[in-house]
């Protein structure tokens, strides 16, 4: 909090000398905007993939990367994420404030909380002060098991069970130090997800593919040059040097190199948009991402093709890590749509897409590895392939409010790509989501 209000005061501080330095200036003058995104849910769960008989204890089912609906205990009778489990969820929060100093600099703060999934049976582990014998105060660990707690990757809940917020934004930008260009420094949006999110419109149904599976981030910290080829901005590119990280502290000495080029044709109606990016995972070994986005778009309707794919180096089957490791190929393809029914009152929408958590992770490879059935290195296993499809409709109650009423469905299913053939009942959720921006 302290670092928060640094910031706000670092912020009005500069605007401060920018309003001296434009004293004369009447046509342009600093302010700010304050707004919020709220994304809730009512949730019913109709199947879940815990009735499946291959999978007898909760340790033994294979967590699938970035779902909303799945956590490893879910077999634990009565816990969340079971069949007929059902909740209201606040599944996102944003709170936003944009500041412009001057003409050309201008400063973004950004917190959010995502949810998270929330498990039983959590160990957690604290630090007590005793006194020891010689009635000196002492430091010891002390550990407690309670129930109904997040694990580190379950979103934004806190140990005691509580929403939490994060800092998911936090820069400066600078402008016309390149022409037809923006100069932003500090916690920011990248360019993997923004065109996409763009023409599938309904971000607060579900995230994009390369988003949902994890396999790019939406928030980086570093720098970027983002700006237009062109005067009619139909051309764009981002080049963006970051830690890597999202909005977690940095831990390597690695960063991540992320390159993005799109651009508008027929009248703006085509969209196209080609993603890159680039990590040292070792000093031995790498991670690299390309996707590529394509859509039509115009006033009653979008269409839209999302395919990313990835190389993890020396991270797949055989001996991950090791020198004889296969790299690992997770693959994804989208395709979705949405068209208006009644302009400013109701809408459709549907997507499906397809997943494979290693595309070189075939039958007779799984089978012949010693890694079989483990979980690769990234949190996800090679052995299933994923069917998602989501469909709803989007009803706005009123012209003039940016508020959704969304009735959808949610279905994820598995396919075995190894030789033992098992089955995996899959998941569907009824929801009804709310949406809301100012």
């Amino acid at each position: 909090m302290k670092k928060l209000i640094s910031f706000f005061a670092l912020t009005l501080l500069i605007g401060g000398f920018a309003t001296s330095s434009h004293a004369q200036d009447t046509t342009f003058h600093p302010g700010g905007k304050l707004w919020m995104q709220m994304f809730m849910d009512y949730e019913n769960q109709l199947s879940a993939d815990t009735a499946s008989a291959a999978f007898t204890t909760p340790s033994a089912k294979p967590a699938k990367q970035g779902s909303t609906y799945y956590d490893a205990n879910s077999g634990v009778v009565n816990s969340v994420n079971t069949k007929a489990y059902q909740m209201f969820d606040i599944r996102r929060l944003y709170l936003g404030y944009d500041y412009n100093i001057s003409r050309d600099v201008s400063a973004s703060m950004l917190l959010a909380h995502e949810t998270g999934n929330v498990v039983t049976n959590t160990v957690i582990t604290s630090v007590a002060t005793i006194k020891n014998s010689a009635g000196q105060d002492s430091s010891v660990l002390k550990t407690s098991t309670a129930s109904n707690t997040p694990t580190t990757g379950s979103g934004d809940i806190l140990l005691d069970g509580k929403y939490g917020v994060y800092l998911k934004a936090a820069n400066f930008q600078f402008k016309n130090w390149v022409p037809m260009a923006t100069v932003i420094i500090g916690q920011q949006s990248t360019a993997a997800f923004s065109v996409a999110e763009m023409l599938w419109g309904y971000r607060s149904i579900e995230k994009t593919v390369a988003d949902m599976r994890g396999l790019a981030q939406s928030t980086d910290l570093g720098i970027n040059l983002a700006g237009k080829f062109d005067a009619d901005k139909n051309y764009g590119y981002s080049v963006f040097l970051a830690n890597g990280q999202g909005a977690k502290e940095d831990a390597t000495k690695f960063k991540q190199i992320m390159l993005d080029v799109n651009g508008m044709f027929l009248d703006k109606h085509i969209v196209v948009d080609v993603y890159f990016d680039d990590i040292g995972l070792t000093d031995s070994t790498s991670r690299s991402t390309i996707k590529g986005t394509v859509g039509y778009t115009s006033d009653p309707f979008t269409v839209g093709l999302e395919y990313v794919t990835q190389t993890s180096t020396k991270s797949g089957l055989a001996n991950p890590g090791g020198a004889s490791a296969l790299d690992a190929n997770p693959t994804g393809l989208s395709v979705f749509a949405h068209a208006t029914i009644l302009d400013k009152k109701l809408s459709v929408f549907a997507r499906y897409d397809m997943f494979d958590p290693d595309a070189k992770a075939t039958a007779s490879a799984i089978t012949a590895s010693s890694a079989g059935n483990a979980a690769a290195p990234w949190g996800i296993t090679q052995d299933w392939k994923e069917n998602f499809i989501t469909a709803g409709l989007d009803w706005q109650p009123t012209s003039d409010a940016n508020a959704h009423i969304m009735p959808n469905i949610w279905m994820d299913t598995f396919s075995d790509k190894s030789s033992n053939s098992i089955s995996r009942m899959g998941i569907t959720v009824a929801r009804v989501t709310f949406a809301y921006k100012f």
